[in-house]
Formats: structure tokens, C-alpha cells, sequence
């Protein structure tokens, strides 16, 4: 499959999604996030049973800079940076599955 969207941190930026694999039984899936002249995020999620009816969720980003936008931002990726942005796709994810509706970015 693949779809485009807006860029996460560039509204104006357009977001090319690839899934590269696919294995709804392993409850995993690989995407492509290719932002053009900026960056390429190679995306892994792979979820878990944790009972009680939750889930936990490991992603792995991968991230490739296709120029200099691509490198500040790299420089920017940080642990601290990391954190929030899963705290906010949780939340974003959590908020869907109960609404139905998407909450805006932070």
C-alpha cells in the first residue's frame, strides 16, 4: 500500500507512506515515510498482548537525511525529543480507537 499525507513537523510538506512488510499474524508492519528532499524514515511497529485488554507497542525509527533540513533535524532528534513524540502518538492512537476521530497535532 501506499498513501501520502502532511509531513508530522512541515504541514506544508507532503509525506510519501510505503508499507514494505506486512504480518498481521506476528502483529507487525514496516513503513516508508519519504518526505522528498528532507528525510527518510524507515518505521518498524511491532505490538504485543499485555493483558487486561492493552497492548504495548515497540517502533523503531530509522532515519536516512536527504539534505541539509534533513540534517537539522536529525541534530534535533534526541531522546528527550523522542519521548514526547511517542508520548503524543499514543495519546493520538488511545484518542482514535475510543472517538473514532483524530486529535490535531501539539
Amino acid at each position: 500500500m501506499i498513501f501520502q499525507t502532511t509531513a508530522h513537523d512541515h504541514a506544508e510538506q507532503q509525506a510519501i507512506w510505503i508499507v514494505c512488510n506486512y504480518k498481521p499474524l506476528s502483529h507487525c508492519i514496516e513503513y516508508l515515510k519519504i518526505e522528498p528532499d528532507i528525510k527518510i524514515a524507515k518505521i518498524e511497529i511491532t505490538c504485543d498482548e499485555a493483558g487486561n485488554n492493552k497492548t504495548v507497542a515497540s517502533v523503531t525509527y530509522t532515519y536516512t537525511s536527504l539534505g541539509e533540513e534533513g540534517n537539522l533535524f536529525l541534530e534535533s532528534f534526541t531522546e528527550d525529543y523522542y519521548i514526547q513524540y511517542l508520548t503524543f502518538w499514543q495519546k493520538a492512537i488511545n484518542h482514535y480507537l475510543k472517538t473514532g476521530e483524530m486529535i490535531p497535532n501539539e
